[in-house]
């Protein structure tokens, strides 16, 4: 099988799993500063249950920031803060 049939395969298998999994669902990445420190997280991915919830499409979601869609993010999530110490529990 040629590496390209490959990678589309497992792009599908990927999406076919993730969009089966309950719950809306949505996977972040962390900008990071010049000494490897998060700065600000964007949303990677989302599944349809995600887009339901939102009234958004994916396309619309890809890239923002989750304060974007959920103005209390920072407070609920205790701000910047917060998730750079959880960042550096869990990537050392």
């Amino acid at each position: 099988m040629a590496l390209g049939t490959q990678i589309t395969l497992n792009k599908i298998s990927y999406r076919t799993l993730f969009d089966s999994l309950p719950g809306a669902l949505l996977i972040v990445g962390f900008h990071r500063d010049q000494l490897g420190g998060p700065t600000e997280c964007r949303i990677l991915d989302v599944n349809s249950e995600f887009e339901a919830f939102c009234g958004l499409g994916r396309d619309e979601l890809l890239g923002k920031k989750p304060a974007d869609l959920f103005p209390r993010f920072e407070e609920d999530w205790g701000g910047s803060n917060a998730v750079k110490k959880l960042l550096g529990r869990v990537i050392r």
